[in-house]
């Protein structure tokens, strides 16, 4: 089953997150995904734009069952929006987002904020297990960015 829900702009019932949770989280800290989330999952991917897909799925049958189930969904991919996407028994559901709102980076930081990721040792993943997912909410040039990721311990 594959199920899309929700662009960001107005949240609905079904949505497993909404923009707004993700707008009004405090910046400079971290917060794990399934606190301002409606449902729990097994696994959470991120897709970008320009990014091509999910990445390398490690071995993990879950992120596989992900990239296969993508194109089903129908995502647009561009410029403007970024998704999340989860798993759970096989069921495949995706979170839309309005870049415009809240913009998503999973790579590419400066010096400063890749130091200080290091030291809250917050690492940036495309997809990981979603009671690990952790957000980081930062601006940059004016605009509101989250990351996600894990902490390693």
């Amino acid at each position: 089953m594959a199920i899309l829900y929700g662009c960001g702009a107005i949240p609905s019932p079904e949505s497993i997150v909404d923009d707004y949770s993700l707008i009004n989280l405090e910046k400079e800290k971290l917060v794990k995904l399934s606190e301002i989330s409606n449902e729990n999952w097994g696994v959470v991917c991120v897709l970008t734009p320009y990014s091509g897909g999910i990445g390398d799925d490690r071995g993990d049958d879950r992120i596989k069952t992900i990239q296969n189930k993508t194109p089903d969904l129908n995502l647009t991919i561009s410029e403007g929006n970024w998704h999340l996407i989860f798993e759970k028994n096989g069921e495949v559901t995706a979170n839309s987002f309005r870049r415009s709102r809240i913009d998503i980076q999973q790579k590419g930081f400066d010096a400063i904020r890749q130091k200080l990721f290091d030291l809250i040792l917050f690492k940036p993943e495309n997809c990981m297990d979603f009671l690990q997912a952790t957000i980081y909410r930062f601006s940059k040039q004016g605009r509101d960015y989250i990351s996600l990721g894990v902490v390693e311990r």
